[in-house]
C-alpha cells in the first residue's frame, strides 16, 4: 500500500481507538472518530487502505452494538467493488492478501448476522 502496511495500518487504528476511549470518549465516540481519522484522501489513490479501515470500523461496531448503519454497509459494499485483482497485486504482498480476504470474510459472516439500521 502506499503509505501503510497492512498490519501497520490495523495495529494504528487500534491504537487511535483505543486512545481515545482512555481519553474519556464512549465506544461509539471513539470508533466514529477514528474512522474519520483513518478515511484516507484522495479516496481514488487510497482504496484498499480506505477497505481496511472501513472494515475495522465494522468489526467494532458490530462487535460491541450487534448493529450497523445502512450507510457504512452501502460504503463498504462500494469500497469492495473498488477492489480489482491488479490493484490487490500491486498494493499487497501474500500476507496483507490473506489477512484482508480473511478480514472481508468474518465481516461478511458478521454483517449476516447483525441487525441493519
Amino acid at each position: 500500500m502506499k503509505n501503510w502496511e497492512y498490519n501497520e495500518l490495523v495495529a494504528t487504528y487500534y491504537n487511535a481507538y483505543f486512545s481515545l476511549i482512555e481519553q474519556g470518549c464512549n465506544t461509539q465516540e471513539a470508533n466514529n472518530r477514528t474512522m474519520d481519522d483513518f478515511w484516507f484522501f484522495p479516496t481514488e489513490e487510497n482504496i484498499i487502505q480506505n477497505l481496511i479501515s472501513i472494515s475495522i470500523f465494522i468489526k467494532i461496531e458490530i462487535s460491541f452494538f450487534k448493529k450497523l448503519k445502512r450507510s457504512t454497509l452501502e460504503c463498504f459494499t462500494l469500497q469492495k467493488k473498488l477492489i480489482t485483482k491488479d490493484l490487490i497485486n500491486k498494493e499487497l504482498n501474500q500476507e496483507e492478501k490473506d489477512l484482508l480476504e480473511e478480514l472481508l470474510e468474518e465481516n461478511q459472516k458478521r454483517i449476516e448476522e447483525c441487525t441493519i439500521v
